[in-house]
């Protein structure tokens, strides 16, 4: 992973490859993914200050058992925001992912409430995703 600082807050990370693998007690592979940045992600801000951002990137993951591909696109048209100093996850923005076995764009947008976020999936179904407390 690149971290490159331009000057104050403002980073661009690059993901150049992650290889993760999870078994089960008996050794099934649960998961088989590779990460890595298509485009490099633009950080700025800080989120202990509630200002922190993500307005650019995009990251791919390969579901190597599944044979297929998902890229999550940040965009600055909709930047995804951590506004709440006291909240560990984004208060508002959207992520779009598109899959390489599928037609249509997933969407996730985050809502100013702490951990609560609405899921539209290829098809246009609408899910409410509340996140795991922060440790």
């Amino acid at each position: 992973m690149n971290i490159t600082n331009s000057g104050g807050i403002s980073n661009s990370i690059a993901i150049n490859g992650l290889h993760r693998i999870l078994k089960g007690p008996k050794g099934t592979v649960w998961f088989d993914h590779s990460i890595r940045t298509s485009q490099n992600l633009v950080i700025g801000g800080n989120r202990l200050q509630g200002d922190r951002t993500i307005n650019a990137g995009a990251i791919d993951v390969f579901h190597n058992l599944g044979k297929y591909t998902a890229t999550t696109t940040f965009s600055s048209a909709t930047p995804v925001v951590w506004g709440n100093s006291g909240c560990c996850y984004p208060t508002s923005g959207t992520v779009s992912t598109v899959f390489s076995n599928k037609t249509g764009t997933a969407t996730l947008t985050f809502s100013t409430v702490c951990g609560v976020a609405s899921m539209t999936d290829t098809i246009g179904g609408t899910t409410s995703v509340i996140m795991s407390p922060c440790d």
